[in-house]
This record gives structure tokens, C-alpha cells and sequence, in this order.
């Protein structure tokens, strides 16, 4: 897994401060968190945390990505990712006042979340980003999380 991780350019950084209670880890930047110690992160994570890599880069037409730094673009790109992660979590928080929610709202608000739902619909599948066509997400901006969509996962 130490390979996959390093071929795709991904830091795994372990801290006592994220990700926050009731998640395994979060991508910063491109670097991603956790609290567990001696982790082992399976592949569907990886593909899931990777794919949130893809979602920001996604903002960064391709001419730009060529002839600017990577880590400048890449910047710009988790800054336009996490300003629509924001803002579609308080849109579907607040629709889910008006529709019959599960228990743990929170949780299903971000499972509900457009990027999230890409990220595991597609994390079971190694090859998903080879083919992922850009501003896939947007597939699912209108959908809200159902537990019974989601995949068998691998262990």
C-alpha cells in the first residue's frame, strides 16, 4: 500500500487532531490525515482519498496545470474543491430539514455530499481513475445518500 501511495503522490501524516470523531481520514491538500497509529489503509481508502485528489484537480483547466507549478495548482484547485464541499453540505443540511432523514444527520449529509458519493461508489473499483472522466461528481449533485446504493466493498 506504501507504494500506491507514494506512485500517486500521497502523504499519509498521522496526528491526534484529524480527522475529526466517527472517520478514518481526510484529505488536506493532498495529504492525508489520520489518528490511527500502525494504519493500514486498505485499498478502497486509498482509492476513495485519491479520488478527492482527481475531484480538486479537476478545477484547474489543463493548459494552466502545464505551465504553472503543480503545487500552485493544485492549491487553487483544493481551494475551489473545499469552497463547494461547504457549500453543498449546508444546501443538503438544510434540505434534509425538509425530507425524512436518517439518524446521525451529519453523517448522512456527507454522504450525501456529490464528491463523497463518487468517492464510494468508485473506491471498490482499481481502476476507476484510469478511465474517470472529469467533473464526474457532478453526476451526483442532486442525488442525497441512500445506504442501500452503495456497493459490495472488498475487504
Amino acid at each position: 500500500m506504501k507504494k500506491y501511495l507514494e506512485k500517486h503522490g500521497l502523504t499519509v501524516i498521522v496526528n491526534s487532531l484529524l480527522p475529526f470523531s466517527g472517520f478514518k481520514y481526510i484529505n488536506i491538500f493532498g495529504w492525508i490525515w489520520t489518528q490511527i497509529t500502525n494504519f493500514v489503509m486498505t485499498d478502497d481508502d486509498a482509492n476513495h482519498e485519491l479520488t478527492h485528489t482527481y475531484q480538486a484537480r479537476d478545477f484547474i483547466p489543463k493548459f494552466l496545470r502545464d505551465h504553472l507549478p503543480v503545487w500552485l495548482t493544485d492549491f487553487f484547485g483544493y481551494l475551489i474543491f473545499y469552497i463547494l464541499y461547504g457549500i453543498e453540505f449546508v444546501i443538503k443540511l438544510i434540505a434534509s430539514i425538509f425530507m425524512k432523514s436518517p439518524k446521525g444527520i451529519r453523517h448522512w449529509v456527507y454522504r450525501s455530499i456529490s464528491f463523497e458519493q463518487e468517492a464510494y461508489y468508485n473506491s471498490w473499483d482499481p481502476d476507476y481513475l484510469k478511465d474517470r472522466r472529469r467533473f464526474a461528481w457532478a453526476a451526483f449533485i442532486f442525488t442525497m445518500f441512500k445506504v442501500n446504493d452503495i456497493p459490495q466493498v472488498r475487504n
